[in-house]
């Protein structure tokens, strides 16, 4: 979700730089030392070096190495640099802006249309509405559960709908207990096990399990890329 397939990060070309970018920063580091000489570069080297273990950790996030961002792009920079002066042509440097500005224009271009589209379904657009939708659909009867797709975390859903904290401390049941990452199974009555078939009760679910959902008698009301399913009672 922190790129695009056909552009990534920083644009898929940069790898070159960034790679003679971090061979010039560990030269200069390494001639610095030699030197005795104090430079930035060490702490770019450090910073890096951190960051990459972060990233291996199996047990972190992997958005923790989002810390990683600038060195790469300072690395990406230093790179071009390095390949101006390697080359000692003015054409290069031309050459390679005009390369960027192209690129920047065609992300621009792919970003505000197709990439819209794409990013609804990442981000399950509509998934407000569908939960205050089957929230409205249940009233006041407690007995009718609310299924949620697995796709759709429950800090979401205690987002969207405002959940009072105290009902959710009192009812929470989580899969993993005591586990470093929690997920929830269920809290009120919300239950998070869509895939264990059709049961009585209300589904929030994606728009591509919506055919699934039709074939089994549902009715359907969708909501970008949610929708509820429940059965006429």
């Amino acid at each position: 979700m922190n790129a695009t397939p056909a552009f990534g990060l920083y644009y898929l070309f940069s790898m070159p730089f960034m790679l003679l970018g971090a061979y010039d920063i560990m030269q200069t580091v390494w001639y610095n030392g030699k030197q005795k000489r104090f430079g930035y570069e060490i702490f770019l080297l450090i910073w890096l070096s951190i960051c990459i273990f972060i990233g291996l950790l199996r047990s972190m996030s992997i958005y923790r190495a989002n810390c990683m961002n600038l060195a790469v792009l300072l690395l990406i920079i230093r790179g071009i640099a390095y390949a101006s002066q390697l080359f000692r042509s003015s054409w290069i440097r031309k050459s390679i802006l005009a390369f960027y500005l192209i690129s920047f224009c065609l992300f621009e271009s792919y970003y505000f249309t197709a990439y819209s589209n794409t990013v609804k379904e990442m981000q399950l657009a509509g998934a407000k509405e569908a939960l205050i939708y089957a929230v409205a659909l249940s009233g006041d009867n407690d007995s009718d559960v609310i299924h949620v797709t697995d796709r759709l975390r429950h800090p979401q859903v205690l987002f969207y709908l405002e959940y009072p904290a105290n009902s959710y401390m009192e009812t929470v049941v989580w899969k993993n207990y005591p586990a470093g990452w929690l997920v929830a199974e269920q809290f009120g009555n919300f239950r998070w096990d869509t895939s264990d078939g059709y049961e009585q009760g209300i589904y929030v679910i994606c728009s591509d399990e919506i055919a699934d959902y039709d074939e089994a008698g549902y009715i359907i009301t969708q909501f970008e890329a949610c929708a509820v399913a429940f059965r006429e009672k």
